[in-house]
């Protein structure tokens, strides 16, 4: 029953990283906040932690797969609530923000103990994770980077361990994308 496990995990773990993203899509990234919370939402409530929503109306539209940025959304919360699972005694809460500045910005924060200096580099890594071995594998960030890098965007994490992390993921809206897709098809 482990090999049939572990090959079960590697299926799902191969599904992840070959991921076909050539049918992207215009999305807005404030329906799929609204998703994720829908996903994730009573969980955070349960574990006595506060989820608050601060979307710009209107932005632009990224190119992305719908479910793909529910993805990222709710592994970023799922990550945050873990991460406000190991504090006590403070108002826990999670920030969930969007909004415009060359690129569509979301910013998944929480007031939580922050990242170790010695991580952050590696934190995008797949198997690095800051929880024990037992609880995690150590795949959502990486998970997440490689969702991300695959709609031409990037993410960065800042630490601080008195206000916990910020994840800040960057979109291209969808006419610079379709530029991006259009200059790596001229450079094959």
């Amino acid at each position: 029953s482990q090999t049939d496990r572990i090959s079960n995990i590697i299926k799902h773990l191969s599904s992840f990283f070959r991921r076909d993203e050539k049918h992207l899509v215009p999305c807005d990234i404030n329906t799929s906040v609204e998703m994720a919370f829908e996903l994730v939402g009573k969980q955070i409530a349960d574990h006595g932690v506060i989820g608050h929503k601060d979307l710009q109306k209107n932005l632009p539209q990224v190119m992305a797969s719908p479910t793909g940025l529910e993805e990222i959304i709710v592994n970023l919360l799922v990550n945050a609530l873990q991460a406000l699972d190991t504090v006590d005694g403070i108002d826990k809460t999670i920030t969930v923000r969007t909004y415009f500045a060359e690129n569509v910005i979301l910013e998944v924060s929480d007031n939580g103990p922050g990242i170790d200096p010695s991580l952050k580099k590696k934190i995008f890594e797949t198997f690095v994770s800051t929880k024990p071995q037992s609880e995690n594998l150590g795949l959502g960030l990486a998970i997440v980077n490689n969702i991300v890098h695959s709609y031409f965007g990037t993410i960065q994490v800042s630490s601080n361990e008195r206000a916990g992390a910020t994840f800040t993921v960057s979109l291209p809206v969808v006419q610079n994308v379709e530029e991006e897709a259009g200059n790596e098809n001229v450079a094959d």
